[in-house]
């Protein structure tokens, strides 16, 4: 599990040019990119994407920036040209890997995408980024996006409008640092047996959950979770505190049997298993437990519910 809070940095050189304004406004000059942007050195942005089928999030599989800021998707508009905003993610100076970035599910996914990084310079920590497209909307960084807990059904919170961006884009030699990557959209909804498992025990000693009648439509996680308390956060809005304990792949098909371990239980806290599609970067495990539905790995769904089945104890 790979939560925004746990990315993998690693130190770079922190080079930020001064007076960011007068020098954009020499720059682009000659060229057709907001006077707002942020020039930095050749070399010191990379973004690495790759193609991925997705349901509601997309992983951007490395990115490096001299500075804070967020990893923002664009739908292709076409002809090379980028459009709306359909998703972004907080980043941090230095390397971040296998970066999850929320979707809307419910609005139709452009066949690709391009990547661009977005300098952290209105309010710290707060997402001040648009485009000037009439269709921009603003982006929920996933925390108050809602989505199915174990079933549960999802809400819409009240989004608050901007007017004007405050966060800048990252430009190298007067042209937006990009990639691109292809979209292919995902059904993760399925009836019965076609994605379901049957049951799951705590074997004796603790240390493997044994996950019977597994039934995948694709290649897929077989994830343990420990279940948490809902807590309020400091914008006052419920989360859970559940944490990965294990996983293990599953093919396509059927599958008997399966062992997950996991880390010894002790303290009685409820465990399940969920079945979770292997969807962003293959063979990394890409799930928030905390918001499955908002993941890159994205679990199955079938009648509105997670496939999940409660871990009984040792007998």
């Amino acid at each position: 599990m790979k939560a925004p809070t746990n990315l993998k940095r690693a130190a770079i050189a922190l080079v930020f040019v001064a007076e960011v304004a007068a020098m954009a406004a020499v720059a682009y000059a000659a060229a057709d990119l907001p006077q707002e942007s942020v020039i930095v050195g050749e070399g010191e942005v990379v973004i690495e994407a790759v193609d991925q089928e997705g349901f509601a999030a997309f992983s951007v599989k490395r990115v490096v920036t001299p500075v804070d800021g967020w990893v923002v998707l664009l739908e292709d508009a076409g002809d090379g040209v980028p459009g709306p905003v359909i998703g972004a993610a907080e980043v941090y100076a230095g390397e971040n890997r296998d970066v999850p970035v929320a979707v809307d599910p419910s609005r139709p996914l452009p066949p690709a995408a391009f990547v661009i990084v977005v300098a952290d310079r209105g309010l710290r920590g707060e997402y001040e980024y648009i485009t000037d497209d009439p269709e921009d909307d603003f982006v929920s960084l996933g925390g108050g996006a809602g989505g199915m807990s174990m079933g549960g059904a999802e809400e819409d919170d009240d989004i608050p409008e901007m007017d004007e961006p405050m966060d800048w884009p990252l430009v190298e030699d007067t042209e937006l640092v990009t990639a691109h990557f292809r979209l292919t959209p995902f059904n993760v909804f399925y009836r019965l047996p076609e994605a379901n498992i049957a049951t799951a025990f705590l074997e004796g000693t603790g240390t493997d959950v044994v996950a019977r009648g597994i039934d995948a439509p694709d290649e897929a996680w077989v994830v343990a979770i420990r279940v948490g308390d809902p807590t309020l956060n400091e914008d006052e809005e419920w989360e859970n505190e559940n944490e990965v304990i294990g996983a293990a792949r599953v093919p396509a098909g059927h599958t008997a049997e399966v062992l997950v371990p996991v880390a010894e239980v002790t303290d009685g806290s409820e465990i399940g298993v969920m079945l979770v599609a292997d969807l962003g970067v293959p063979d990394v495990l890409e799930i928030d437990p905390t918001l499955p539905a908002r993941s890159v790995d994205a679990p199955y769904i079938v009648r509105s519910w997670f496939v999940w089945k409660r871990v009984a104890p040792p007998s």
